[in-house]
């Protein structure tokens, strides 16, 4: 065991060495044969408890700890097999629990874990792949609870989550997603196994009715992924999930128990930074709430040693600290736990635009993916310019808002240019609108300041020829030219991601005469520095925005959507409402009414807007 105020273990830690151990009762020939038996509260747990902790706690260490008046980490490598089998986190003196201590966290180490691992900087999305691999039918497993619960643990920064749920996937379905998300968080939803051949393992049930024995090894391969894969950069380097949930003992029967622990040694053989695993047969409600306590904390910024002791916690909520649920999940550490899910060098709070547009943004997990992964990279190749299209209310222009929220939490300077309805502006007057948009950004307003007095001279001009009715012969191209060359200038040492919405509103010819040759062509090639620009467009104007003749295939991302379906209506509006921070009980009838209204036709975000007016009028309930 060790501690210090830090919460990295120090190299001269206190050693404990054991005669003796708690005896199992006589029915039972050791503990996890226990574990998976009982069912309730019982008084041998709550001695249980008890004795482990004066074992552990007696003599010079317990001492030592009491003379610690703040906050400190317990951290429990345990060797050999006999005593890592315990149930420590049973451990307790009288009534107070120690698992449940946010101010003394306590959590088991690894044989790998390394206190100085360096692991690799975070930034949002938080990427989590969750595997159900049991029926919905199956009663030992509140499926759709702990999923409700999961994505309602993330409701406060939903938008900037990435949240793939897939249901009795096989394993190629596995790698092919492990592959495209490089999740942080890898979290199963099954059963365990064991068989005489192939040793222990977790069961992927298929559609068709039959069983993947998933084991230890195939688990290993399929979860690493390759971050790296360039010549000069010496070869591939492999990822892997920060952090392993498994909730696979449900049944209570011992093959269950070892297809689960089987998994987690797999997982420890990748390296993975945390295993969170379930250490005998938690009830489907607990499990559930223990999963919304553990995402909910993390997304708050808790190092994930806490957030496991808040987990906790929300289990005793429903069930008495007699019971051993809050006990078996078992966080087991193989890097220092305020590093495994650190995402706060890139703090949400810190965006200059409205942050409630990009935390509450929900649903086109897919898309969103595919902006994360295009507009951030830091890769010189692939496309600089992405056309989110689709029909009227798809919500486009919401997208294009999301994108510039995102990059200005992740630290990226942004610019918004927003057409109103009604507008209809001429080449200058679109790139008035780019300009006045780009203002308040100081260092393009003083590289600019030399093209704003060209652009003004040039107005001035037009509306000279105007008055005295007579044609205007100079071209804006030349103006474009120079923004182009502005950018360049801007951006050479950071990247500038421009946002523009109601393109219908600017004329078709000046914009492809002018817009496109001076500026858009450009930033497509990589001609005008290091610049992303993401575009709202209706279903029909793609080609005509873009036309073929100046830009290659691969220099312009399309990123098609839909109407939203009607099958997903409450859902998401019921997730939009707990992002917004409205309690649900509030709003449920609401949402069920206008269900009804839709008659199962595809929606848009018109309905989005009718909440907000509710809302806005003290409709609902704030939490």
């Amino acid at each position: 065991m060790d501690w210090d105020l830090r919460s990295n273990p120090g190299p001269d830690a206190p050693l404990v060495s054991f005669a003796d151990i708690p005896a199992p009762p006589p029915d039972c020939p050791d503990w996890i044969t226990f574990l998976l038996q009982a069912e309730g509260p019982s008084p041998v747990l709550h001695k249980l408890g008890c004795d482990l902790h004066d074992l552990l706690m007696d003599g010079d260490i317990g001492r030592e700890l009491a003379q610690v008046a703040g906050p400190m980490r317990l951290l429990l490598r345990l060797d050999p097999p006999e005593l890592d089998a315990l149930p420590w986190e049973l451990m307790r003196k009288g009534s107070m629990l120690m698992f449940t201590d946010a101010s003394r966290p306590v959590a088991r180490v690894g044989g790998y874990f390394n206190p100085a691992l360096q692991l690799p900087e975070m930034c949002w999305p938080l990427r989590v792949l969750l595997v159900v691999a049991s029926k919905d039918e199956d009663e030992q497993i509140h499926v759709d609870d702990e999923l409700r619960y999961v994505k309602d643990a993330f409701r406060k920064v939903c938008g900037l989550v990435d949240l793939e749920v897939s249901c009795l996937p096989n394993r190629e379905r596995i790698r092919k997603l492990v592959e495209a998300m490089h999740p942080h968080v890898f979290h199963y939803i099954g059963h365990g196994g064991m068989d005489d051949e192939v040793g222990g393992y977790l069961r992927l049930e298929q559609e068709d009715g039959s069983d993947i024995q998933w084991t230890a090894n195939a688990i290993r391969d399929d979860l690493a992924f390759v971050v790296r894969d360039t010549p000069d950069a010496g070869g591939q380097a492999f990822g892997v999930p920060r952090l392993a949930v498994l909730n696979a003992c449900q049944s209570g029967e011992p093959d269950e128990h070892r297809g689960a622990l089987a998994a987690a040694q797999g997982l420890t053989q990748l390296r993975v930074p945390a295993v969170i695993a379930m250490q005998g047969p938690i009830r489907g409600d607990a499990a559930a709430c223990f999963a919304r306590g553990l995402y909910e904390t993390v997304s708050e910024g808790w190092p994930l040693d806490r957030a496991v002791t808040r987990a906790r916690v929300r289990i005793t909520d429903e069930l008495s600290s007699n019971h051993r649920d809050y006990a078996l999940p078992k966080l087991i550490l193989g890097a220092p736990p305020e590093h495994v899910l650190d995402v706060s060098h890139c703090d949400p709070s810190r965006s200059a635009r409205p942050l409630e547009k990009v935390l509450s943004f929900v649903d086109r997990m897919s898309k969103r993916r595919q902006l994360w992964d295009g507009l951030w990279t830091d890769q010189q190749v692939g496309p600089r310019v992405f056309a989110i299209t689709g029909p009227v209310k798809a919500g486009k222009g919401s997208m294009v808002r999301w994108c510039l929220g995102v990059a200005s939490v992740l630290g990226y300077p942004t610019v918004f240019a927003e057409i109103e309805n009604g507008e209809y502006l001429d080449s200058a007057g679109f790139l008035d609108a780019l300009m006045e948009a780009a203002e308040g950004d100081a260092e393009f307003s003083a590289a600019s300041a030399g093209l704003r007095v060209d652009l003004a001279r040039y107005r001035y001009k037009k509306q000279q020829a105007a008055a005295a009715d007579r044609a205007y012969e100079q071209s804006p191209l030349p103006l474009y030219e120079k923004l182009a060359s502005v950018l360049a200038q801007v951006t050479a040492q950071r990247t500038l991601l421009i946002g523009i919405d109601g393109l219908a509103g600017v004329e078709l010819g000046t914009w492809v005469t002018h817009a496109v040759r001076g500026l858009i062509a450009p930033i497509a090639r990589g001609q005008a520095g290091n610049v992303r620009l993401v575009v709202a467009l209706q279903e029909n104007e793609r080609e005509f925005r873009f036309p073929a003749q100046y830009f290659d295939r691969s220099q312009i991302a399309d990123v098609p959507i839909k109407l939203f379906p009607a099958a997903n209506f409450v859902e998401l509006v019921g997730q939009r409402l707990r992002a917004q921070g409205y309690k649900r009980k509030s709003f449920e009838d609401f949402v069920q009414l206008l269900e009804k209204h839709i008659k199962q036709q595809d929606w848009g975000t018109d309905y989005f807007e009718i909440f907000d007016r509710s809302a806005s009028a003290g409709q609902f309930e704030a939490e």
